[in-house]
């Protein structure tokens, strides 16, 4: 079964990720970006699962969407943790 919002969310998903290829450059600058935007991609394709499982292989899309949602989750938490962690310096005699 297609439901709009998830209709709704995976076009905005899309378009969102249009702005962050087009801006790579800057989003580059940010520290560990890769994490955040891996993090993304696979979120968009747990979007675009939900989207699918109404049409083919239920059960399969349905456990790759939840899997994918752990998996970016994941991510953005070692995004966030690389990302505020500092090493100490070590003290000085």
């Amino acid at each position: 079964m297609l439901y709009e919002n998830e209709v709704l969310m995976l076009l905005i998903g899309i378009i969102v990720l249009i702005f962050a290829l087009v801006y790579i450059k800057t989003l580059s600058s940010l520290p560990h970006w890769k994490y955040l935007f891996t993090s993304y991609i696979i979120l968009v394709l747990a979007w675009t699962f939900t989207i699918a499982e109404g049409f083919i292989w239920p059960v399969l899309l349905d456990s790759l969407e939840h899997s994918f949602y752990a998996l970016s989750s994941v991510l953005i938490l070692l995004w966030i943790w690389k990302t505020t962690y500092t090493n100490p310096s070590p003290r000085k005699p």
